[in-house]
């Protein structure tokens, strides 16, 4: 198959000739498409413009090494999620640097989708159709989380409640977020 012909296929069809046939052209098509992601969620994890450039070689280059063991079904995004996680774990416990409170495989996935519908011409507009269907206090939470970069522990005094019970309401409110982009995406591209 041609290079021309394989930027057709999606990420499954490309992720199980990488698997199944260890194709290096539809590997490095798949790089392509998500180098820069994975090298925004290095950056937004390691803090370190190096560490996230070499570190993003090494996770496609372990995602390869190990592609023969993983089974079916083949999810391309989970498989790269999870180098992303370990990558960043282990850099960061080499390096014994502190990681973020939000340091988790779900939160690489919330990195994944922002980023994705980051292509959609009307972003905005969506992302403010989506913050329209938090509450106000779901709103004010992921600014002061995720804007004012304020800690959990902080948002707990503020909002007079306990820890846990904070992070459940920002996990609550991304999922909302995330669902709304889900959907308005989707039925933008199909549409």
């Amino acid at each position: 198959m041609m290079n021309n012909d394989l930027r057709n296929l999606s990420d499954s069809e490309l992720s199980i000739r990488v698997i199944e046939q260890q194709d290096k052209s539809s590997m490095n098509i798949l790089y392509r498409r998500y180098q820069h992601i994975v090298l925004g969620a290095l950056m937004y994890y390691l803090e370190d413009i190096n560490l996230a450039q070499s570190g993003t070689k090494t996770v496609f280059e372990n995602l390869w090494d190990n592609s023969p063991n993983f089974v079916p079904p083949y999810h391309f995004k989970t498989l790269l999620q999870q180098q992303i996680y370990k990558y960043i774990y282990e850099t960061a416990k080499s390096k014994d640097k502190r990681l973020k409170e939000d340091f988790s495989v779900e939160n690489i996935e919330w990195i994944f989708l922002l980023r994705s519908s980051l292509k959609s011409k009307n972003i905005s507009k969506i992302l403010n159709n989506c913050l329209d269907v938090l509450s106000k206090r779901e709103y004010d939470l992921l600014i002061t989380f995720y804007k004012e970069e304020k800690n959990i522990k902080y948002l707990a005094k503020q909002f007079n409640s306990n820890y846990f019970d904070i992070l459940e309401e920002i996990q609550q409110a991304k999922r909302k977020i995330q669902i709304c982009l889900h959907q308005k995406t989707t039925v933008g591209q199909n549409g």
